[in-house]
């Protein structure tokens, strides 16, 4: 029996607001989190990450560098580490410059006797574009890619191509989680070989993974 947890991802202080509900085993690391959200959110994975629970951030640490004694490592620490409840809250964080916060909620924790992939169920509206400066800046962009009032502003949104901000296709994103859990993205647990490398999504784009998506759930 595992159990798995379905999460509302909220990205905040963006109207209207862009959210998704998902589920991921309680198995997984918080590194598996942030892949999953990368995918059911849209954003490019070019950025930095950390979640924060409890005063205590969790992140990506480089052995070399010097880190916070409350920053944990996000790929050794699973899920149920956490000891989430039912409507429990935390940050995740994506983009320390442009800092786009999101809040993780907690809706409901099942328990089931197969191994499930990890699934999105709903969600609306598109994320912002990626290196815009955070949530104020989009705010602006978009309003001025959607009514641009000027010729510059024409110019931008011609350049831009068709933005729909209330674009979201859940089947897409289903499709992309299911092919990138089948190239072994995802932390095996039962796998101790450590010769094993991790998979980047760099590598997948370069692969053509991501052409469809690029093309629709991000952006334009």
């Amino acid at each position: 029996m595992e159990k798995y947890y379905q999460f509302r991802i909220s990205l905040n202080d963006v109207t209207p607001e862009v959210w998704r509900t998902f589920q991921v085993s309680e198995l997984h690391s918080l590194f598996d989190l942030h892949q999953v959200i990368q995918v059911v959110m849209g954003w490019e994975n070019d950025h930095l990450f950390q979640f924060k629970k409890d005063g205590i951030w969790y992140g990506l640490i480089d052995e070399d560098d010097v880190v916070s004694t409350k920053m944990l490592d996000a790929d050794d620490t699973l899920l149920h580490e956490l000891s989430l409840k039912e409507n429990d809250s935390f940050e995740y964080e994506y983009d320390l410059g442009d800092g786009w916060m999101h809040t993780l909620t907690l809706l409901k924790i099942v328990t089931l006797e197969e191994e499930l992939l990890p699934v999105a169920f709903a969600g609306e509206n598109a994320c912002p574009f990626e290196d815009c400066g955070g949530p104020a800046a989009y705010m602006e962009l978009k309003e001025a890619l959607l009514n641009p009032k000027n010729e510059e502003e024409r110019e931008m949104s011609e350049t831009m191509g068709d933005f729909d901000p209330t674009f979201f296709d859940l089947e897409e994103v289903n499709e992309i989680l299911e092919d990138i859990v089948e190239e072994d993205w995802l932390d095996d647990d039962d796998d101790d070989d450590d010769d094993d490398e991790d998979v980047d999504f760099d590598d997948l784009e370069d692969d053509g993974l991501f052409d469809d998506f690029n093309d629709d759930v991000k952006k334009n």
